[in-house]
């Protein structure tokens, strides 16, 4: 199946990388362009298919609250320290290395996308729905906007 396109329940395009794991419901494979991401495909002989499938879309479109949807961009500093663009949520958010709990670096931006973070420990992320560049202070109590890109 590595090679084929599918598409999702929205409709988009996906390609299959290469597989990873085969087991009883379905085979997991990479999607080609998309490094943060992994597909499962179940079988199609899958005895309860339609409720399997029901319950992927319930689970998908409510996720417990709290939970950070990145859509895979993350940057890591020097001290381990995790920086995830929350997109999903609205928010960045930040999580130490050994900590328990996240850090809510911003929130009400839009649609954050893209985070980087340099060597201060200031963020960077791009807000697609704004169509802005913002940073974030290292203690998360400042948040600028440092470009703002007209559509």
């Amino acid at each position: 199946m590595a090679g084929s396109r599918l598409a999702l329940a929205d409709g988009s395009p996906v390609e299959l990388g290469a597989l990873l794991a085969r087991a009883g419901e379905g085979s997991i494979y990479e999607v080609v362009g998309r490094p943060d991401s992994v597909i499962k495909v179940f079988h199609p002989t899958l005895s309860d298919l339609p409720a399997k499938l029901d319950k992927v879309a319930a689970m998908a479109a409510t996720p417990p609250r709290g939970a950070v949807q990145s859509d895979g961009f993350a940057d890591v500093d020097a001290s381990g320290t995790v920086y995830v663009a929350d997109r999903w949520n609205d928010r960045v958010v930040s999580l130490a290395r050994g900590a328990g709990e996240q850090r809510i670096l911003a929130f009400s931006i839009g649609e954050p996308r893209e985070i980087a973070v340099d060597s201060q420990g200031a963020a960077y992320a791009t807000d697609d729905a704004g169509n802005t560049v913002i940073s974030l202070s290292a203690d998360g109590g400042t948040q600028t906007e440092l470009l703002h890109a007209r559509s």
